[in-house]
């Protein structure tokens, strides 16, 4: 009789448990996705890679995006009004997206995408076990700024003098500055730092560069520079200054751009948010670094700067724009 009685005690609560799961999925996961400027491009990868993982848009996710035009003041408040849509997991883009959410929870978990230096922001305290409800894919905004300076000298060998064009409010500033300066002194090449915070500094930027006799242009990979990089790469133009930073540059003048494929980093993204949604705990899920990177050039800005692409880049370059 004991016996009987513990077997139905066992099968009611694991009827309770399955009815509770039930009515937890009454209602499609919500995921909420927050970044500074629109990334329609990035975000239709994701909800394209969710869907192939067996997420159906409507019946069993749906999404909620928060987005800035490249302010990083209001994410903020952003990321609580997602937090109070209750979203089951939010993907952040970009390191001040991701701390804006990190401020508003500490319990829904968090998957950041494009993040710069995760450890040196504070973002998590470890990369093989982040712990707290934040993991996703890095950036290592540090080497790709050191890569950028080796691209420059291999595409201009008489270079001595190179500015760089970073944000000080990016939480990965001083971390970007270290590893430039490491760079430039490797290559023997003296290094101009011009900050900026707002449109105005990057006006005011340009001619200080010429000014102090630079060369070329280093652009970091920041939401401020991508959401004018319409006016950064018609200044570079103006100024006859080669640039090489991120995607958005190079279509509005940039001579070149570096940086991990962003579709490779969102479909991460979404293996993470599957994870998530299937139980996983962000605290056991480590950090990814990217293992994909795109060199574009754009010769049709070379040729507006006479300068001639090296054979040896633009064999190593995935995209040339003529």
């Amino acid at each position: 009789m004991k016996r009987r009685l513990l077997l139905l005690s066992t099968a009611a609560l694991l009827l309770a448990r399955v009815a509770g799961l039930a009515q937890a999925r009454a209602r499609p996961w919500r995921v909420g996705y927050l970044a500074s400027i629109p990334r329609r491009e990035e975000f239709d990868v994701l909800r394209k890679s969710l869907r192939e993982l067996g997420h159906v848009e409507g019946k069993d996710v749906v999404y909620e995006r928060r987005f800035t035009d490249g302010l990083n003041e209001p994410l903020a408040g952003l990321a609580a009004e997602l937090v109070a849509l209750h979203v089951d997991v939010l993907v952040t883009f970009g390191t001040p997206a991701t701390q804006a959410a990190q401020q508003a929870t500490k319990t829904v978990p968090i998957v950041m995408v494009y993040t710069g230096d995760p450890l040196g922001s504070g973002l998590v305290p470890n990369l093989a076990r982040p712990g707290g409800n934040t993991t996703g894919v890095a950036n290592l905004n540090t080497e790709i700024n050191a890569k950028r300076v080796d691209l420059l000298v291999l595409t201009l060998p008489k270079l001595a003098r190179v500015a760089a064009l970073l944000n000080p409010s990016n939480a990965t500033y001083a971390a970007n500055v270290e590893a430039l300066e490491a760079a430039a002194r490797k290559a023997k090449l003296k290094l101009l730092l011009f900050p900026a915070r707002n449109l105005a500094d990057i006006e005011r930027a340009f001619p200080a560069m010429k000014r102090e006799g630079a060369e070329a242009l280093i652009v970091h990979t920041d939401s401020l520079f991508g959401s004018y990089a319409r006016q950064v790469g018609e200044a570079a133009m103006r100024f006859r200054l080669p640039v090489i930073g991120h995607r958005e540059v190079v279509r509005y003048g940039g001579l070149m751009s570096y940086e991990p494929n962003r579709p490779a980093q969102m479909a991460r993204a979404a293996a993470y948010v599957d994870r998530i949604l299937k139980g996983a705990r962000p605290a056991e899920m480590p950090v990814e670094q990217p293992v994909h990177f795109d060199l574009t050039v754009n010769l049709k800005a070379a040729r507006t700067l006479g300068i001639e692409i090296p054979r040896e880049v633009l064999l190593l370059a995935d995209e040339v724009v003529s």
